[in-house]
């Protein structure tokens, strides 16, 4: 290939000692679409270039043959009003209507700031604090928590640039007097589900990534001293629409010494500045059910 000045380079290729795609050569953008597809196939990309024998592999999307579905709630818009006769709160209608009907295994998270007496909604709290009771006591529900007051960003290194008139970092539920803390947002929610919304001997072990779903190795770090596991981030937009592998994302990414596990799903109803992914919260859930 040639550059703007003439001059050749490789963008691609072989080598003895494995092999490279120069990025922005990885990709190619279809006109008149937001979709990209790969210009080399992946798979056999880095057989040849890892000299891998051909061979099966684990695949964590399967067991026993079969398909696994992972389902998560992300539990934004607890407090909002779903457009139903009587204006009920999602999060009621998401009990009654999914939970206490479909039992499939799944995570259900709260954001502590939108439900807890001291966040965002103390004239609603005992009634959501209730909801979130019976919810986690459900069987085949597994509690989680979605932070304390849903930061935007989790690495301040990193601007995104859609907020342009003000700081990024600030982005978050305005709780008054708070400022982001990671240890409260992992730690301090967790504690918190503990101790007022978790059956007793029912363990709270999960932890959903908020906002651009971004994390640095000290937020994960902080989610891993907390005993929790974590999820969410990704964005796998795989559809007939957009069949191409290029919309399908790893299963996660290790930073530092610690790994971060992106939801796999393409189910999604978020909104397309944040980087929640695969997932449905209860802004969006009622709309299904019309």
């Amino acid at each position: 290939m040639k550059d703007q000045k003439g001059q050749r380079f490789v963008a691609a290729a072989l080598m003895p000692w494995g092999g490279f795609v120069l990025d922005p050569y990885v990709y190619n953008e279809l006109p008149g679409t937001e979709q990209t597809r790969w210009v080399v196939d992946p798979f056999e990309f880095l057989q040849k270039a890892l000299r891998l024998p051909f061979m099966p592999v684990p695949d964590i999307t399967t067991e026993s043959g079969r398909r696994l579905l992972l389902a998560h709630i992300d539990g934004d818009g607890f407090p909002s009003r779903a457009e139903m006769p009587g204006a009920p709160v999602a999060a009621l209608v998401l009990l009654k209507e999914i939970l206490e009907k479909y039992r499939i295994p799944q995570t259900v998270s709260v954001i502590e700031g939108e439900i807890a007496p001291h966040g965002l909604h103390p004239e609603l709290s005992g009634q959501l604090e209730d909801i979130a009771r019976k919810m986690f006591k459900l069987p085949h529900v597994e509690i989680a928590s979605h932070s304390f007051s849903h930061p935007y960003l989790w690495d301040t290194d990193v601007k995104h640039g859609i907020f342009s008139d003000s700081n990024e970092v600030e982005y978050h539920l305005n709780i008054p007097n708070y400022q982001v803390d990671m240890l409260r947002e992992t730690q301090g929610s967790t504690d918190y589900i503990r101790k007022n919304l978790a059956p007793a001997g029912k363990p709270v072990r999960v932890f959903q990534w908020t906002g651009d779903t971004a994390p640095n190795e000290a937020a994960l770090k902080a989610t891993y001293d907390a005993g929790l596991l974590n999820i969410n981030g990704g964005d796998t937009f795989i559809s007939r629409s957009n069949p191409s592998l290029t919309a399908v994302r790893p299963h996660g990414i290790t930073k530092g010494n610690y790994l971060q596990v992106y939801a796999p799903s393409p189910t999604r109803t978020s909104s397309p500045i944040c980087g929640e992914g695969p997932f449905m919260d209860m802004n969006g859930f009622w709309r299904r059910l019309n």
